[in-house]
C-alpha cells in the first residue's frame, strides 16, 4: 500500500512539474515593479498597481521567462488588448535581452494611467517561414491599477 501511495504521489510531481509556467518580470521607469507567475490555463493573473505609479510613467517594459522560450526557433511578440479584446500594441522582442519587451505606446501607457485595463499576450511564430511548427499565442497576464 505504501509503495502504490509513493508511485501516485511520484506521478502527481511529475505531471505537476511539466506544467507549462511563464515568470513575467514588470519594470516601471527602468525600476523593477513586481513579478508573478501565469499558468497555461490561467485567464486572470497579473499586476495592479496604485494610480499614481502609472501617472509619471515614461518607460514600461515586461520581462518573460519559462521553459517554452528558450527554444530560438520562434520570434516572440507580445499583444496588448484592451478590455474588449481589441489590440492596441505589438511589441517586438528587443535583440540583446531574451524575453524582454518595451511597451513605448503612448495609447497604452496613458490608457494605464486613467485607470484601464490591458491584456497581454505572447506570440510566438516560427522563425523560418519553412518551419512546420505551429504558432503559439500564451496570455500572459493584465496590469491596471486600482
Amino acid at each position: 500500500m505504501k509503495l502504490k501511495s509513493a508511485i501516485i504521489l511520484l506521478c502527481l510531481f511529475c505531471v505537476t512539474q511539466t506544467y507549462a509556467q511563464l515568470n513575467v518580470n514588470v519594470f516601471i521607469n527602468g525600476t523593477m515593479a513586481g513579478t508573478y507567475s501565469v499558468n497555461n490555463d490561467q485567464t486572470d493573473a497579473g499586476m495592479w498597481y496604485k494610480k499614481s505609479v502609472f501617472k509619471n510613467l515614461d518607460k514600461l517594459s515586461i520581462e518573460v521567462k519559462g521553459k517554452e522560450l528558450n527554444n530560438g526557433a520562434y520570434v516572440r511578440k507580445v499583444e496588448v488588448l484592451d478590455e474588449n479584446s481589441k489590440s492596441l500594441f505589438m511589441a517586438a522582442e528587443t535583440p540583446t535581452v531574451l524575453g524582454q519587451f518595451l511597451l513605448t505606446d503612448k495609447a497604452v501607457l496613458k490608457r494605464l494611467g486613467k485607470g484601464k485595463q490591458v491584456k497581454l499576450f505572447l506570440l510566438m511564430d516560427p522563425a523560418s517561414s519553412k518551419s512546420m511548427a505551429p504558432s503559439k499565442r500564451f496570455f500572459i497576464g493584465n496590469l491596471s491599477s486600482k
